[in-house]
């Protein structure tokens, strides 16, 4: 009579296996979520930061690497405010934790609870009643989780355009702050804009692409877009501007 070996039984089989051609398809999806997420915070950013000062995005055209380096800086951004206000609200955030372990500790309190076994016969039911019951189960399931995956939807759609609205307008408010200073005690410096010689305008430089530039002219106190076509640009250096611009 033949023993098998208990070596040489085949062992249970894993539930879950991960070879590589799935662990780099994972990983191609989340490259390809990281890349679009970036893009869309840095055009969002780009387009807000702009449409702060009152000028129109179109006019300044960004390369692709550009948006998605935009958008790194953007998530860093709004990480670091982030961590900032959760660590202004430290109490706050030890009450959340303690409500979180309690609700976690409930329901397992709950879940070994011994309900009590359902009569037999609602149990013992037809083929087509059972179906019929499983259906609508299923249909009520789909109803309920209908509303919250469309929330998460839009709140997945919606997260990197919030962020990056969030990050342009942040940086736009900071940057204002240092020209309301003035040329002489901002950190950036002011540029003077000539054509044949004589000036155009003073102020910061918001963007420039080929054919615009679009700075925050320091006498009239806003945004203005200038076509660069025979245009100069010269840094200005205000009395009692020092070196380091500060």
């Amino acid at each position: 009579m033949n023993h098998t070996e208990p070596s040489s039984l085949p062992g249970p089989k894993p539930l879950f296996q991960l070879g590589w051609t799935t662990a780099l398809s994972i990983l191609g999806v989340i490259a390809a979520v990281g890349a679009v997420t970036l893009h869309i915070v840095g055009l969002t950013q780009h387009q807000v930061y702009l449409g702060f000062w009152g000028l129109n995005a179109n006019l300044f055209p960004k390369s692709t690497d550009w948006l998605l380096l935009q958008g790194y800086y953007g998530l860093f951004e709004r990480l670091v405010a982030v961590i900032r206000a959760t660590m202004g609200n430290i109490g706050w955030l030890f009450l959340t934790v303690l409500f979180l372990g309690l609700l976690v500790f409930l329901v397992n309190l709950v879940n070994r609870i011994e309900l009590p076994e359902l009569p037999s016969r609602f149990i013992q039911l037809a083929k087509w009643q059972r179906e019929l019951v499983l259906v609508l189960l299923l249909a009520m399931c789909f109803c309920a989780a209908l509303p919250g995956t469309l929330l998460v939807f839009v709140a997945f759609s919606a997260g990197p355009a919030a962020l990056g609205e969030t990050a342009g307008r942040s940086a736009a408010e900071a940057a204002l702050i240092e020209y309301k200073k003035g040329c002489a005690e901002s950190r950036p410096h002011c540029v003077q804009l000539k054509r044949t010689g004589e000036n155009v305008a003073k102020g910061y430089v918001l963007d420039d692409s080929q054919s615009h530039i679009a700075i925050f002219d320091v006498d009239l106190q806003r945004g203005r877009t200038l076509p660069r076509e025979g245009l100069e640009v010269v840094a200005v250096r205000e009395p009692g501007l020092k070196p380091n611009g500060k």
